[in-house]
């Protein structure tokens, strides 16, 4: 094996695959209902379930799926990153049925910033609006972080915070791609080292002490 200099290289060659990546913007569900008929017909996929962007519904479950994130080791970065997931879609879905207008940006510019974040991870810098200004991952992180804290005080999702919370634990000891990257600095060329890091972090948080 060899370090790519990207944070993550599995997403970008996941997104080489035919209905995979950046899901288009659909004005109502008739349009996604339309794309998704067109492509059955024109025998591009069998079912919907052979459409793979990075976020999409399931209209036999009602639900929101997202593309499942690079595997992390431990217990708590897996519930950290489920809930925030969770509170998002909650929360977004909550400003659609309220018809409040939700935010959007031009489709390069989120292609411009799944890159960013691949290549950079978390030193990234991502652009925020149609204007143009940038923010650091981090910022951008923390800042979802807060609002969705606030999104939940003094409601029945309350209780999800203690999850949440640790988001910026994550950010201050550094996420797994990190740690695996000092592991081979440490052990150049020693791989092993750094499958026994990875089971040693998840033998060590198999449970949540206090949760």
């Amino acid at each position: 094996g060899f370090d790519t200099g990207l944070a993550t290289s599995r997403i970008k060659i996941f997104e080489e695959l035919p209905n995979a990546g950046i899901p288009y913007t659909f004005e109502n569900w008739e349009k996604y209902s339309e794309l998704v008929h067109h492509l059955i017909q024109t025998n591009s996929i069998d079912t919907v379930r052979d459409i793979w962007w990075d976020i999409r519904p399931h209209p036999i479950f009602g639900t929101i799926e997202v593309r499942v994130c690079d595997a992390m080791p431990t217990l708590k970065e897996n519930i950290a990153v489920s809930t925030l997931i969770y509170l998002l879609v909650l929360k977004i879905s909550q400003e659609f049925e309220r018809k409040n207008k939700l935010p959007q940006l031009d489709r390069w510019i989120l292609e411009q910033n799944k890159w960013r974040a691949a290549r950079h991870g978390i030193n990234g810098e991502i652009i925020v609006n149609q204007e143009g200004e940038t923010r650091s991952i981090k910022q951008q992180i923390k800042a979802l972080h807060q609002e969705l804290l606030d999104f939940t005080d003094n409601t029945d999702l309350k209780y999800s915070q203690k999850y949440l919370n640790f988001i910026p634990e994550i950010l201050e000891k550094r996420p797994s791609y990190q740690r695996q990257r000092e592991w081979i600095r440490q052990r150049p060329g020693d791989y092993k080292f750094v499958v026994d890091n990875l089971l040693k972090e998840t033998r060590e948080n198999l449970l949540l002490n206090g949760y």
